[in-house]
């Protein structure tokens, strides 16, 4: 499940399981993104759509191997996005 705030001091409630989970973003900025498992089938895909966002200003990958990789591969983008990768 992917949820994105709209504006500044928005407040998000979701439930998860059961559990209430609130978040709130109090800057005017673009949102930092981080992706889990970017290496991977769904992952790297997934990158290619959050780095094409134009309202994504950070995107950070995540994986255990092969990160440097792809986040080389979607630095070609033409977009605002910076992307910074995270192996381990």
């Amino acid at each position: 499940k992917i949820m994105a705030f709209n504006g500044s001091k928005s407040l998000l409630n979701a439930s998860i399981n059961g559990l209430k989970v609130a978040a709130t973003r109090n800057t005017a900025s673009s949102p930092k993104v981080a992706l889990l498992g970017a290496a991977g089938g769904i992952g790297q895909p997934m990158g290619l759509l959050l780095k094409s966002n134009p309202k994504i200003a950070n995107l950070a990958l995540y994986d255990v191997q092969n990160t440097p990789g792809v986040a080389a591969d979607l630095s070609h983008i033409d977009s605002n996005a910076q992307i910074t990768a995270h192996t381990g």
